[in-house]
């Protein structure tokens, strides 16, 4: 069994306190924690929580564990299942900063269905 959830929709400070849960589950091999990503920020066009996940979790004792990390692994509802525009125009703001920062497509491809694909056996 494995716990999946938000990074996080508070500020800063609950971000961080999500990371550092997420990073002491895996050195210490206390929980299945995975964590989704897709809305955090959503529309500020800010990931700099998301890119402190990402390099947290490349330099774990155990590895790069960013296999934890999902986008949009759940089902919108709402407003948001209603207004895929939006949703969109904040998933092209998430690839632009993800390969901005990184320029890595293979992360890109794993945050984005790879990572979800493997934890779902699908």
């Amino acid at each position: 069994p494995f716990i999946l959830g938000h990074l996080s929709t508070g500020p800063k400070y609950s971000h961080e306190l999500t990371i550092d849960i997420m990073v002491d589950s895996i050195e210490n091999s206390t929980s299945l924690l995975y964590c989704d990503t897709s809305w955090i920020d959503f529309g500020s066009g800010n990931f700099e929580d998301v890119f402190l996940l990402i390099n947290k979790l490349k330099e774990t004792s155990k590895g790069d564990m960013t296999e934890r990390i999902l986008w949009a692994s759940d089902a919108s509802i709402g407003e948001f299942h209603r207004d895929c525009i939006t949703y969109k125009k904040h998933l092209d703001m998430f690839i632009e900063a993800i390969r901005k920062r990184y320029n890595d497509n293979i992360l890109l491809e794993n945050l984005l269905w790879k990572n979800a694909r493997n934890l779902y056996n699908i």
